[in-house]
């Protein structure tokens, strides 16, 4: 009985996770081990697949937030997972109002199984906290926001772990955030495509800039460009590779994924490569602390006077 019983323990412990499933059911796709990489820091934010040649090419490309899961990966999932879990509208016997906020809810706990499952990085866990304080707030009818989201967020997270506060990923998420949120109050509805994707991407660029320099010491003045020519196709990439996940015998899905996979490594080495011949190298900051912040608190000082001329600050979102 004590053989069988230290076998059976033994086969629980050595049991798959989740995670490990749906890494080996990456790595059954018909993929190139490049996209393949690229899979598994999309879909799992699991970077040890790129190599490190890969990495510097994301890395100088200031592409390396696509390596990471973050909360554009978790609102795309989110849609996903909106329409996926739809007919529990119609399975309920409740009224159409309660399910409707089950449906939602819904929603909301498997994006937080999904945090847990990829390991709970904080950008993951910025992007489905402040998920959950939108959904929330839609249950009670609440207009909250997103400058009150954000911040009752980072209030959230650094109650439970004040170290955060000192931790670059924590930094970088809530500053990048904050820049596209800022920015988005400005929108125009007539305003082109293009330019509203610019100044987000300028602007979320800009409040990271002083934080970036003084961890790293260089920043990609070329950011911009890969925010005009790679952030549009992550979307339809990453839903293409969750149907591909799915149904792995749509093999003809390969074909569009490498082509996406192709297009961001060469825009990557593109922009690092126009960097490096406009500037003659790159540019390197060694600031402070004091000096960074500085800096930091001049662009958004910067940011909120362009935004005063045109909206009242405290005008809702």
């Amino acid at each position: 009985m004590d053989g069988v019983s230290d076998t059976l323990s033994l086969q629980t412990e050595q049991a798959p996770s989740i995670f490990d499933l749906v890494s080996a059911r990456i790595d059954s796709l018909d993929l190139t081990p490049r996209t393949n990489a690229l899979a598994h820091g999309m879909l799992l934010g699991d970077k040890q697949y790129f190599t490190y040649t890969e990495k510097r090419e994301l890395r100088d490309g200031g592409m390396s937030h696509i390596m990471a899961v973050s909360g554009l990966h978790i609102g795309i999932l989110y849609l996903a997972l909106f329409f996926a879990f739809f007919p529990i509208r119609f399975l309920s016997a409740m009224s159409s109002s309660v399910s409707l906020v089950i449906h939602k809810l819904s929603v909301v706990v498997a994006i937080w199984g999904y945090v847990l499952m990829i390991g709970s990085p904080i950008s993951a866990i910025r992007a489905a906290l402040m998920l959950t304080l939108v959904t929330l707030a839609w249950v009670l009818h609440r207009n909250t926001p997103s400058l009150r989201i954000l911040l009752s967020t980072a209030v959230i997270m650094l109650v439970c772990d004040f170290h955060q506060l000192f931790d670059v990923g924590f930094q970088l998420s809530f500053l990048a955030t904050l820049g596209i949120i800022l920015v988005s109050r400005e929108s125009d509805p007539g305003q082109s495509p293009v330019l509203g994707l610019l100044k987000v991407t300028l602007s979320a660029q800009c409040l990271t800039l002083p934080v970036i320099a003084y961890y790293f010491h260089s920043v990609q003045l070329m950011g911009w460009v890969q925010g005009l020519l790679v952030i549009p196709i992550l979307s339809p990439l990453v839903c293409l590779l969750l149907l591909y996940l799915l149904l792995p015998s749509l093999g003809f899905l390969s074909y569009p994924i490498e082509w996406f996979s192709d297009w961001i490594f060469f825009v990557a080495d593109g922009s690092s490569r126009l960097e490096y011949w406009l500037l003659d190298g790159r540019l390197a900051f060694y600031p402070t602390w004091w000096e960074a912040l500085l800096g930091e608190l001049l662009m958004f000082g910067l940011l909120i006077l362009n935004l005063l001329r045109k909206k009242p600050l405290d005008q809702k979102l």
